[in-house]
Order: C-alpha cells, then structure tokens, then sequence
C-alpha cells in the first residue's frame, strides 16, 4: 500500500466509507476531522486528488443516459446495438460484480465498437472488475508498476501526479465525445 493510499479512504477507512453509507456518527466524526485538517486527511486528499471529489462525497456513479449515448455513438445498427446492451448486462448481475454502470461503460470505452471485444471485457470484468477500470480509466498509470512499490522518491510520486492527471483528462475527454 502506498503511504497516503487514496483507496485506502475509498474502500477501507472505518470513518469515511460508513460515512459515505450515512452512518451519523460517522458523518459527525468526519466533519470534525475535515473541520480540524482543513479538507480531511491525508488519505482522503489523496483520493480527492484521484477521484476529483472530496472524502465526504460519494464517487459519480455514471449514468445509463451516457452508456445509452455512447451506445448509439458507436453502433448505427439498432439491432447489434440491442445486441450490445444486453451483452453489457451480463455484468452486474452477481453479487460480487461491484459498480455496474461504470464498469459496463468501461467496457464500452475498451471494445473499439466490436461486439466480439465486449463479450471478452465483460467475461474478464466478471473475473475481476478492477482489470477493466485500469486499462480504461488509468491507462498510463497501468503501465508504470513503479508506481505500486515503495517508498516513491519525490520526482516519481511527481511522475505519478502527472500520469493519474493525464488519465483523468483522457477519460473525462472520452465521456464527452
């Protein structure tokens, strides 16, 4: 884990996930500590940096409105994108198949509009979402796996600021094409 591990706030610190869940203790103890830090804690501004929002916010979740969107961008046939949608749907119907909307539209951001292509990232997102989230949202940063070890030295952790940076703007720029 790396020292200010952003998915640390995001999936495993006690306060901010059941904070986000509405817990109102934990609402209660996140605002003293974002009242004392100045905007949260170390972790959380490292998923604030991340994410883009703040450690008491929950992550956009996208909306069907973009797959539809993007669904019809990609495929003129009516048909095959009929095809596709319920191709897409596939995932999320397990338990364990976290974040359905943004994985499938993942999916969809990876599959250079071949249906072929989604049927292999949805079967490899039900193995394991995370892979399909990293080769479409953080590209670069999948690349470089100096980026997991530590400790980073200072022109790294830079390095690695300006790959998540890069990433984020792709994705962002993708969305709204």
């Amino acid at each position: 884990m790396r020292v200010f591990d952003p998915e640390f706030c995001e999936k495993r610190c006690p306060v901010c996930t059941r904070a986000r869940q509405g817990s109102r203790p934990a609402r209660f103890l996140q605002n003293i500590e974002m009242i004392l830090t100045f905007g949260g804690c170390p972790w959380g501004r490292a998923r604030q940096q991340k994410y883009g929002v703040r450690p008491d916010q929950n992550l956009p979740e996208p909306s069907g409105e973009v797959i539809a969107r993007k669904l019809v961008v990609m495929w003129d046939d009516p048909a095959e994108r009929e095809r596709v949608r319920a191709e897409l749907h596939r995932y999320g119907q397990g338990r364990h198949e976290r974040g359905p909307e943004r994985v499938r539209l993942a999916i969809l951001k990876l599959c250079e509009a071949r249906v072929d292509r989604v049927t292999e990232l949805v079967t490899a997102a039900q193995r394991d979402y995370r892979d399909v989230l990293l080769w479409a949202e953080y590209p670069a940063e999948g690349k470089f796996h100096w980026a997991s070890r530590l400790p980073l030295s200072d022109e790294e952790r830079r390095r690695l600021e300006e790959l998540r940076k890069q990433d984020r703007q792709q994705y962002q720029a993708w969305l709204k094409e």
